[in-house]
């Protein structure tokens, strides 16, 4: 909360004025008793004060006088604030009140008061305003309680007592930000908090692009690029600018990662693959009492992070969990959908890929992975996705199934068939959690050109085997495609996009059986948004619960998806931001 002070701001006036108009001057705005009428903040009268201005004028420092707006002599730095705070503020705001060399200093004009003609018939009668006022952003470390300076001995002229301070807009000129640093606006920090970020995995695609695009926030003073390739994360360091730092960290490496976390605000995991380093990147928050956001997908590991949901709140920790494309923004779709209908029963999404198309960036060389090690983490997900027997929810409970044996046929929008199969993403284990009465929940993945789905299943059938595993079966099927592009890549079907979802509510609405259907209006979606969308919400307080915390538990949908659409690289059009449709049910 912003303390306000009534300061005088220096007139610039001639070197030689006759001293019967300074005081008169002085008379006119410091009346007899030592206040100003109708000013809250104004002092009891001093015995100097009765004396008159020419007590004051009896030390010949006219320009102490004139600087600090009194009539009486120049008082020591620690007295210049004004004494409608104790001593402790005074002495803290002290050095604040000094305008540097070269600074002209902030007016602002104070707020209209009622005249004491509009106390007594309750009229409209305002007085203007007296005297121009410095507005300050108090620093984060000064106490304050029900928005009243604790400690404040202010009394009203009139024996009232003076209603709480009030916040004020802190919006100082380009003059006074030139002149003294602590007045550098704060764009999005409230009440001037700053925050350190630690960036796991900070040197991966989408880690790179969350990076500077939280750095460039002013409400993070650092951020500090972690990754197991020092060389490629002090780079990305470089490129981000002064606020980024980089480290060597291995983000399986729980003790290291925990001791390296104690410090910062909040951790913004975007490390694979997720099966892998989602549980120890969560122990460690957890253990270094450290917020976390990340994008994990991998089913089997969210059970294990969901376990950790009383530790998390027992150390006042919140992690937002898979907050990205899917799952992320496919939770918050499946949950809107469920939100049109008066009672949910089935939900139900469909992503699909068209790699008939030129995606060359997607796939990535598999001569450059093998020569760096550093394997398309995306691409392994999806392998684990469907590699065994995965969980889904079906007749109110998981259970597992094969995904190649379980293809279901979907209509997508435009009216394209598509064979999709289940996966063992996320969703099935926490929107029932927040959806009572649900009996089914599923997420399927539609690979086209069908043909796709022959070799993806052979590498799924090694890993499941114990022949291969997955970052060796990422490289052995892109290498297959790479040698053969027009056996994998040609194909009849294509999808209203290169890369899509929709998701679809069976249930009950105005006592009708419908099914309610909803899509992105355009190619906004991303990982990046909504993973730096949860990390902004995070650092400004604004996501309250504790606990691990699934996407629709920390987020209302709408909204947060209008956000994210803002926030990734791409933007959405005019119109609506998502699609729908509804259709009856028999």
């Amino acid at each position: 909360m912003g303390a306000v002070f009534q300061v005088r701001r220096e007139q610039a006036r001639p070197a030689a004025e006759p001293e019967d108009r300074l005081e008169a001057r002085v008379r006119h705005q410091h009346p007899p008793g030592g206040g100003r009428e109708g000013d809250p903040c104004a002092r009891r009268a001093r015995p100097e004060a009765r004396e008159g201005p020419r007590a004051a004028l009896r030390s010949g420092d006219r320009e102490d006088l004139r600087t600090s707006g009194r009539s009486h002599p120049a008082r020591p730095a620690d007295e210049v604030a004004p004494r409608t705070a104790p001593a402790r503020l005074r002495r803290e705001y002290a050095p604040l009140l000094l305008r540097p060399e070269g600074s002209r200093g902030v007016e602002r004009r104070t707020p209209t008061r009622p005249s004491r003609r509009a106390h007594r018939r309750g009229g409209p009668h305002r007085t203007p305003p007296r005297r121009p006022v410095l507005v300050l952003e108090r620093p984060p470390d000064v106490a304050s309680e029900g928005g009243r300076i604790r400690g404040s001995r202010r009394r009203h002229l009139h024996g009232r007592r003076p209603a709480p301070l009030r916040p004020r807009a802190n919006r100082l000129s380009d003059e006074a930000s030139r002149g003294s640093s602590y007045f550098r606006p704060p764009a999005d920090a409230p009440r001037g908090r700053i925050t350190r970020v630690l960036a796991v995995g900070g040197t991966g695609r989408i880690g790179r692009v969350s990076s500077k695009l939280l750095a460039r926030r002013e409400i993070v003073s650092e951020i500090c690029i972690a990754g197991r390739d020092l060389g490629l994360a002090a780079r990305t360091a470089g490129e981000i600018g002064s606020k980024a730092s980089a480290l060597e960290l291995d983000a399986t490496d729980e003790e290291h990662l925990a001791s390296a976390a104690r410090g910062y605000d909040l951790i913004v995991s975007t490390a694979g693959p997720d099966f892998r380093v989602a549980l120890p990147v969560a122990k460690a928050a957890v253990a270094a009492g450290v917020h976390l956001c990340d994008i994990a997908a991998d089913g089997p590991a969210l059970q294990k992070v969901l376990a950790l949901d009383a530790r998390a709140k027992e150390a006042n920790v919140s992690i937002v969990t898979g907050i990205g494309h899917v799952p992320g923004i496919s939770n918050l779709l499946m949950q809107y959908a469920a939100n049109q209908l008066d009672k949910a029963t089935d939900l139900q999404l469909c992503m699909w890929w068209d790699l008939s198309r030129d995606r060359a960036a997607l796939f990535g060389n598999p001569e450059d992975m093998k020569r760096t090690g550093r394997i398309n983490a995306s691409w392994q997900q999806v392998l684990a996705w469907v590699s065994g027997r995965i969980r889904t929810y079906r007749g109110g409970r998981l259970v597992a199934v094969d995904p190649f044996e379980n293809p279901h046929e979907v209509r997508l929008p435009g009216g394209a068939a598509v064979t999709a199969i289940p996966i063992g993403s996320t969703e099935p284990l926490t929107l029932p959690r927040r959806n009572r009465g649900l009996k089914s929940v599923s997420v399927l993945m539609a690979i086209l050109p069908r043909q796709l789905n022959d070799l993806l299943r052979e590498r799924a059938r090694e890993i499941a085997g114990g022949q291969s595993d997955p970052a060796k079966a990422t490289v052995a099927l892109l290498d297959a495609i790479a040698a053969d592009p027009d056996r994998w890549l040609k194909g009849p079907v294509r999808a209203p996009s290169d890369f899509g979802m929709m998701a679809s509510a069976n249930g009950i609405k105005d006592r009708r059986k419908v099914r309610t259907s909803c899509w992105p209006a355009g190619p906004w979606e991303s990982t990046v948004g909504p993973l730096t969308v949860a990390a902004l919400r995070i650092l400004h307080g604004k996501v309250r619960d504790r606990g691990v915390l699934p996407p629709e538990a920390a987020f209302e949908p709408l909204r947060f998806l209008e956000e994210a659409a803002r926030a990734g690289p791409g933007r959405p059009g005019p119109g609506r931001l998502l699609n729908e449709s509804r259709e009856p049910l028999k």
